[in-house]
């Protein structure tokens, strides 16, 4: 399920261009050009530790851009690409529940902390051979960590800009993207939220068309 389409900005009006849209702010990130040498898997290196490496990166990055604005944060519920509410479904029991944007990231990320924590799924000792299902895990920490992104952009972007951190949210962004769409690890059919983000950033060639 898609998230945040007609979802732009704290604004009602769906009119008003978001602010993260507007050229200042479209071309402020800190890496000049576009991600592919950063991105692109190094001779040698295995997959799925390439895999867990910028699993684990991002996460942490991700989730200290979410503490700044955590007194901030409301309680209004995650939406998908229709305006209806989205429910947390824990990725173990299957359950669905009704809560809020702040609690779906506390518990996307405890998941994520505890699955990280895990040796079974990444382990850190050598010759110890990763999860079968790896990749599939990795596929899930990069849907809850986009959708996450969608609503600091569509929800948050003014408070980062406040912050004078809106460079460094695109950044990580442009570098969560196109490693995302590098591996084929991202669902394209989220993408809506920030289609129009990611449409501009492709015509600046922050990103590549795949």
């Amino acid at each position: 399920m898609s998230f945040f389409n007609k979802f732009k900005s704290k604004k009602s009006n769906n009119d008003i261009k978001p602010l993260y849209l507007e050229k200042k702010y479209l071309e402020s990130k800190l890496v000049a050009g576009n991600m592919k040498k950063i991105v692109s898997l190094p001779k040698y290196v295995d997959k799925n530790e390439w895999l867990a490496i910028h699993a684990f990166d991002f996460c942490m990055n991700l989730k200290e851009f979410c503490e700044v604005i955590r007194e901030v944060c409301s309680h209004n519920p995650m939406m998908d690409s229709i305006g209806s509410e989205c429910l947390w479904t824990d990725p173990v029991k299957k359950v669905a529940s009704k809560v809020s944007a702040k609690q779906y990231t506390e518990l996307a990320f405890e998941w994520m902390l505890a699955i990280i924590d895990d040796e079974r799924v990444f382990p850190t000792k050598m010759g110890v051979e990763f999860d079968k299902d790896f990749e599939a895990i990795i596929r899930t920490f990069f849907k809850f960590m986009f959708r996450i992104i969608c609503h600091l952009y569509n929800f948050h972007f003014e408070d980062y800009v406040n912050l004078d951190l809106d460079s460094h949210l695109n950044t990580l962004t442009s570098h969560f993207l196109y490693f995302g769409l590098e591996f084929d690890i991202l669902e394209r059919r989220d993408f809506s939220p920030l289609q129009e983000l990611i449409d501009a950033w492709i015509e600046l060639s922050i990103l590549e068309k795949k």
